[in-house]
């Protein structure tokens, strides 16, 4: 919907200072929207479903470690078309509930240990996609 000067009117959400959680604020120029990381991860709340991708390579390490820094829980992860380091560190610091995948590999680097110590621990659910 356009305002009356010609823009698109929006919403985002934003991190309030020393508070846990985001709010919506409305969005006040016109164009594209471009966030911060932490305004991104942002939209990502508690008991999400999150597509990854990249495997090992172009993996959006910065966008795993604030979702990590954030404190995200019960995430529900698909990987595409596999995971890798990114989906390792989310298992490994307790933000993953299950996840849909193929693999999850460190490539050369062997398996991904958080993973497997899940798995094996039965601390996640796993869906195989195969």
């Amino acid at each position: 919907m356009k305002n009356k000067n010609g823009g698109y009117k929006g919403f985002i959400y934003q991190h309030p200072a020393g508070e846990k959680g985001c709010q919506m604020v409305e969005k006040k120029q016109p164009g594209p929207l471009f966030l911060s990381l932490e305004k991104a991860a942002c939209l990502v709340g508690d008991d999400s479903l999150l597509a990854m991708g990249g495997n090992m390579r172009m993996e959006p390490m910065a966008f795993v470690r604030e979702l990590v820094r954030q404190g995200r829980k019960r995430l529900r992860l698909v990987t595409v078309p596999g995971g890798g380091i990114g989906v390792d560190m989310l298992i490994g610091s307790g933000c993953v509930e299950s996840i849909e995948t193929p693999q999850i590999v460190l490539d050369e680097f062997g398996q991904a240990p958080n993973f497997r110590e899940y798995v094996q621990e039965g601390k996640i659910k796993v869906f195989d996609q195969v």
